[in-house]
């Protein structure tokens, strides 16, 4: 998929017509202190406007005071207003978290219903890590929503730049990678295929979008 903002999700969809590449919508972006209502409105504008997944930016102040009512209130409210094939992320900007903050913000989506746990908006300190994805795969399991018809996955986004650095990601679990290189990272990685293999582990892929 290609991430945009509301404002450019029809332009987005008409350059894309009849390729197969969907296109994901940023909610709340980049700060992620809208409120819930605001969050609402524009996931359903996002939908209307014809994105087919939404990727929310996490109230991490929220986070990091320990407002966890707040915030799973928020994220079963926006889960319970989408259709239920409508994907959504939540971006938890990782950079500014602690690890227990990580594991929190993970054990939060998982129960409010969150289809994935994206790192970064790209836009707020060093963007994704390792440490960061093994983190969020780890309580992701922890609360049994590693496999199975509900299973939550993980998407490194922000500070991934090449073949080698989404690589990294994709062994330590995430099954997506936001890039605004992505068209780099396939090129490097078509020229890797037969060279040692490192290409085609597992269902997972590259996506575009300014690092979302």
């Amino acid at each position: 998929t290609v991430c945009v903002r509301l404002n450019w999700v029809p332009r987005a969809i008409s350059n894309l017509k009849g390729t197969g590449v969907g296109v994901a919508c940023v909610v709340g972006f980049h700060e992620g202190t809208y409120t819930t209502e605001e969050k609402v409105n524009e996931a359903a504008a996002a939908v209307s406007a014809g994105a087919t997944e939404l990727d929310v930016v996490i109230n991490y102040p929220q986070l990091l005071a320990h407002e966890y009512n707040a915030i799973f209130t928020e994220l079963a409210t926006l889960r319970g207003a989408a259709a239920p094939n409508t994907p959504i992320k939540l971006i938890l900007e990782t950079s500014q978290l602690q690890p227990f903050d990580v594991v929190a913000a993970t054990t939060l989506a998982a129960f409010a219903g969150i289809d994935c746990v994206k790192t970064s908006t790209g836009f707020n300190g060093r963007g994704a890590s390792v440490e960061d994805v093994r983190t969020m795969v780890a309580a992701i399991k922890a609360v049994g929503r590693g496999e199975g018809k509900d299973r939550m996955w993980v998407k490194a986004s922000g500070g991934v730049r090449g073949l080698a650095s989404a690589r990294e990601m994709l062994l330590a679990g995430a099954e997506r990678i936001g890039a605004s290189s992505g068209v780099t990272i396939m090129k490097e990685a078509r020229e890797a295929v037969g060279a040692d293999g490192i290409v085609g582990e597992g269902n997972k892929g590259a996506e575009s979008g300014a690092g979302y």
